[in-house]
C-alpha cells in the first residue's frame, strides 16, 4: 500500500530519505514525519541477503531458518544537495561485537 494514502492529502509531511553509502546504498525511506523528528543516526542490521530486508520480504531461507546476522551499519543524518539523506558512517561485524562484549 502506498504510505501516502494510509495519511490522506497531507502529503507535505512525507520525506523521503535516501541512504548513501555501505550496505543499504541507494535505499529509500518513505517516512510520514517532519525533519526535525528524524533521529540524528539509525543502525541497520545486517543479515546475509540485506536486500531482502530493505524490501521487507521475507528472511528465512528455503529451509525456514533466518538469515544470519553478519554486522550492524551506522548511518547519520545530513543535508546534501538540498535533501535529508542518511550517509553511511561504519560497519562492525557481529563477530566483533561478540568479542567486545567478551572483553
Amino acid at each position: 500500500m502506498n504510505p501516502m494514502l494510509k495519511y490522506g492529502k497531507d502529503s507535505s509531511r512525507f520525506l523521503q530519505i535516501e541512504f548513501i553509502g555501505g550496505p543499504c546504498d541507494g535505499h529509500l525511506e518513505i517516512r510520514y514525519a517532519q525533519v526535525r523528528s528524524l533521529p540524528k543516526s539509525v543502525i541497520w542490521v545486517v543479515v546475509e541477503n540485506v536486500y531482502r530486508l530493505l524490501e521487507r520480504q521475507d528472511l528465512r531461507q528455503p529451509d525456514g531458518i533466518a538469515s544470519p546476522l553478519t554486522s550492524v551499519a551506522l548511518y547519520s543524518l545530513q543535508r546534501a544537495n538540498g535533501k535529508n539523506v542518511y550517509r553511511y558512517s561504519c560497519s562492525v561485524s557481529i563477530d566483533r561485537l561478540r568479542e567486545g562484549l567478551n572483553d
